[in-house]
């Protein structure tokens, strides 16, 4: 019997990961005041201020860990799964 070893997920080691589509970020500008805690928490850089908003300048960097949605105070910001993935489970595709 071959002897597979497997990653954390039980794909087989070696294989070739499944590309993710990028993650869909969106910053409502017209709830944000500016604060700039979105792009202070993001630690990967994906969010740079572009005056007084935040703009999404390396969405590909995203590891979808969602410090920036749950730090704005303002509810300002959304991150999702970008296209052909539902939200969350039970969710209907966009």
């Amino acid at each position: 019997m071959p002897n597979l070893e497997t990653d954390r997920g039980g794909e087989p080691k070696g294989a070739p990961a499944a590309k993710k589509p990028l993650p869909v970020i969106e910053v409502k500008v017209a709830w944000c005041k500016g604060c700039g805690l979105c792009v202070e928490y993001c630690n990967r850089g994906v969010l740079q201020m572009d005056g007084v908003v935040p703009k999404v300048v390396a969405p590909e960097k995203c590891t979808r860990c969602m410090q920036c949605e749950v730090i704005c105070p303002d509810f300002a910001i959304e991150v999702r799964d970008g296209e052909g993935q539902a939200k969350s489970p039970g969710e209907k595709r966009g």
